[in-house]
């Protein structure tokens, strides 16, 4: 990898095959990705991309990364299993939590968005949004047929209250955060 500037911006060049399908950045700055096969957890350091977690291939595919407030971040996985990490100082990372979403189907999370350090927004393959509690470690509810295809981004506008999501068939839902109950 190389690293030019333009404009006083720097610009990551990708060589071979280090690649990344997700990419978020935490509240120091610091620069989080899913490697393209799914497992494993990247963090820019200095000029280059290192590996700071891998799954092994142990909780299917990572799909999804997600920023909480605190400086943390979640994982998804493409089976529903969630990865939270919080102490993210040093590399390698652990997760501090590892969750499993509860159903009668398997269900591949496509989008995420962190409310508070507590509460996710989970958008999914099956068209659905979900809010979980992650201090409960469960769904505090659905709307399943939000979307008529899958969710492909999720946001919050805190003065309203209310969750917006896209579909990957171009439509746009607000959903006030009171749809699932006291919050």
């Amino acid at each position: 990898m190389f690293t030019t500037r333009h404009s006083g911006i720097s610009y990551a060049n990708e060589i071979e095959n280090f690649k990344l399908t997700n990419i978020t950045a935490l509240n120091d700055g610091m620069l989080v990705g899913i490697s393209r096969n799914g497992i494993d957890i990247s963090v820019f350091e200095g000029d280059k991309w290192v590996t700071a977690y891998s799954t092994g291939g142990r909780h299917h595919l990572l799909k999804s990364i997600c920023a909480l407030p605190s400086g943390g971040f979640t994982v998804w996985s493409s089976r529903g299993t969630g990865l939270i990490f919080d102490d993210v100082d040093r590399t390698p990372f652990n997760p501090g939590m590892v969750v499993h979403l509860v159903k009668s189907k398997s269900v591949e999370i496509s989008a995420t968005f962190a409310l508070d350090d507590r509460y996710i927004v989970l958008g999914s393959m099956d068209h659905s949004l979900s809010l979980f509690d992650l201090q409960a470690a469960q769904m505090v509810g659905t709307i399943p047929k939000a979307h008529s295809s899958f969710v492909t981004s999720i946001t919050y506008l805190s003065d309203t209250r209310c969750i917006v999501s896209g579909g990957l068939d171009g439509s746009i839902r607000v959903t006030r955060l009171d749809f699932f109950g006291h919050i």
